[in-house]
């Protein structure tokens, strides 16, 4: 059993679940996919389950009691740059981030999507489809989670909305 705040929320199957120990932020994955629609972002939980490792990551699974205990103001994502993540993954692991001013790489379906900023080049794992608009080459802050598989560090999203643009240029579009 473990307590902490809902921060974001990816995959359609997994939370992210934050907490704020001695001045740091700590995170926890939680993944139940069969009861992600009961996960909001922002509700402070008390949740029950199996804890183990999935590619090297701590996390929750096979969830048997989710109670909300309140809500508490959202968490804001820790700005990081891509050397961070790559220099210190662990120090960020299950934590909601965001990288500013990153350059987009080619989209990659149901793989790895490169985006770099003037730090370096980190992949988002399956990421989301790239807002209608954005395209390869696009400068956009990335909002994900922190994550890893065994010792590779990757991003994880949720939505084509975590990718907020820098700077539009594409005028609206008429469907």
């Amino acid at each position: 059993t473990t307590v902490g705040q809902i921060a974001y929320i990816y995959s359609g199957n997994t939370i992210l679940l934050q907490d704020v120990i001695e001045d740091e932020v700590v995170g926890l994955q939680v993944y139940d996919y069969t009861r992600i629609d009961e996960f909001v972002i922002g509700d402070v939980v008390k949740i029950t389950g199996t804890t183990g490792a999935f590619g090297g990551v701590s996390q929750v699974s096979k969830v048997t009691d989710i109670q909300v205990l309140g809500k508490k103001a959202l968490f804001k994502p820790q700005e990081v740059t891509v050397k961070e993540l790559l220099d210190n993954g662990r120090a960020f692991l299950s934590e909601y981030i965001v990288v500013k001013d990153a350059v987009l790489g080619k989209f990659v379906e149901n793989g790895s999507t490169p985006i770099t900023d003037g730090t370096g080049t980190i992949n988002i794992y399956k990421g989301p489809a790239y807002p209608s608009g954005v395209k390869e080459g696009d400068t956009v802050n990335v909002y994900a989670a922190s994550s890893m598989h065994y010792e590779t560090v990757q991003l994880r999203m949720n939505a084509s909305s975590d990718f907020q643009v820098v700077k539009d240029e594409v005028g609206p579009e008429f469907v």
